[in-house]
């Protein structure tokens, strides 16, 4: 499962037998897809979208539109909401907003999760300090995500 930021998110098409196309670190994939992709939306995704000027702003608003036009199947995570809480106001209420107004599917706690986020702690594949990434990883793999968008 590619991990991809917004702004390296080349196109996705909702329709049988087409083509998904994205860049990452300069290396194409393709990918056949039967239905609209599946995307697990991580907290910088949110944050993002109110940053103007900041790289991927513009491409992580296009991601939004794509979400709300149903090209994008979008989940997220009761631990994603854990992290945006800790924003201030108003932004927090702002990214949370987010994801009744696009309609984002919230993925309830998961506790087949945290194994392999303890095994990618274990072997350094993840600092522990960032042990929340490794949720946020399983939690895409648990529910079969085509990517997860950082």
């Amino acid at each position: 499962m590619p991990r991809i930021h917004a702004g390296q998110y080349e196109s996705v098409k909702k329709y049988k037998k087409s083509y998904f196309f994205n860049r990452l670190d300069n290396i194409f994939f393709f990918k056949y897809i039967q239905n609209m992709i599946k995307a697990y939306i991580e907290t910088t995704i949110f944050n993002r979208y109110f940053e103007t000027g900041r790289d991927y702003n513009i491409e992580t608003q296009s991601l939004f539109e794509k979400i709300s036009k149903n090209e994008i199947e979008a989940y997220s995570s009761v631990y994603v909401l854990e992290e945006l809480d800790k924003a201030p106001e108003p932004k927090r209420s702002e990214m949370i907003n987010l994801i009744s107004k696009y309609k984002i599917t919230v993925l309830e706690i998961d506790q087949r999760a945290y194994d392999p986020t303890e095994t990618y702690v274990e072997m350094g594949i993840i600092p522990l300090k960032f042990r929340i990434d490794g949720i946020h990883i399983a939690m895409a793999a648990i529910h079969n995500m085509d990517c997860i968008l950082v």
